[in-house]
Formats: C-alpha cells, sequence, structure tokens
C-alpha cells in the first residue's frame, strides 16, 4: 500500500481569519458582544489555557469566570468548535493534491498536532470536500503521540502498515 498522509492546519484546512489566536477573538466576541470587559478577560484566560484536549483546557477554565460570564463549560467547548468549524476552508490546491493521489492508487489519512478530536476534524475535512469514507484522521491528543516527535507517525504507520 502508498500512503499519502496530509497534515491538516494551515496544509489541508486553512483559517480564514489567518492566525489561530483570531479564532479566540471571534470566539470572545460570538460568546460576548459588546461586553468587552468579559470578551477580553476570556481571551486572555484562551492564550494561557494549556491541555491536549479541548475538555483539558476547559477543565481549567475558573467555575466562578464561566458562571459570571453566563456560559458553562461544554457551551464554551461547543462555541469554540462551531467558530473554529466556521472559520475553516479547504486548501484547493492541497484538496486536488489529495484527488490526484486518490485516483492513482494511494490510501490517503490525515494527521494533526491538535487538541480538537478525530471527529469534529473528520465533519470539517468532510464538509470541505478532502475526505471520503473509510479515511482516517489521527489527532496526537487522541493518540498521546505527536508529529513533531514523530510518534504519531508510528500510530499511523502500526494502524495502516503501508
Amino acid at each position: 500500500m502508498r500512503l499519502a498522509t496530509f497534515d491538516i492546519f494551515d496544509t489541508t484546512l486553512l483559517r480564514r481569519c489567518g492566525r489561530p489566536e483570531a479564532v479566540w477573538e471571534a470566539l470572545a466576541s460570538t460568546l460576548y458582544g459588546p461586553e468587552r470587559d468579559l470578551a477580553d478577560a476570556f481571551v486572555a484566560w484562551r492564550r494561557r489555557a494549556k491541555g491536549d484536549t479541548l475538555a483539558a483546557i476547559y477543565a481549567g477554565i475558573d467555575e466562578a469566570f464561566a458562571t459570571y460570564a453566563g456560559k458553562s463549560r461544554e457551551e464554551l467547548m461547543q462555541a469554540e468548535r462551531d467558530v473554529e468549524g466556521a472559520m475553516l476552508t479547504a486548501n484547493p490546491a492541497v484538496r486536488s493534491l489529495i484527488g490526484r493521489k486518490r485516483s492513482e492508487g494511494w490510501t490517503v489519512a490525515f494527521v494533526s498536532d491538535m487538541y480538537l478530536d478525530s471527529r469534529f476534524l473528520h465533519s470539517v475535512l468532510e464538509r470541505e470536500g478532502c475526505i471520503e469514507a473509510g479515511e482516517r484522521v489521527y489527532v496526537s491528543c487522541e493518540h498521546n503521540a505527536r508529529k513533531d516527535t514523530g510518534t504519531l507517525y508510528d500510530v499511523v504507520r502500526r494502524d495502516l502498515n503501508p
């Protein structure tokens, strides 16, 4: 089997807003509208937040802040997925390359060092016409492995046996 793997962010999918931090600013605007103090506080918190998964990131939000802002952790996480999804669009050149690889008989998979889960990313890739049924998405947060260390590619290799 010949395998072609594609990075997701800034390769297969591009953010309409440019830099990733702009997603948090758009999210804050969506959540808090004209309440600039809440929006600014949220963006400042989100920049500092750490975690391998979206749930881990939002587990660190101050409950008092979330309550004061009138949003549950689940609402905040869903809002982030919604805004991130709305910002993502396919890179036409890469989508075309993916199609050529498929037509040449290559198996296609997608990889990303990301805190968003594969189900979410699969849905965006599907909406944008980048992924077909049966193709896999490998995300660092689900495999405790990363591209930059090579361990996520080890997972792909063990799973797909190219």
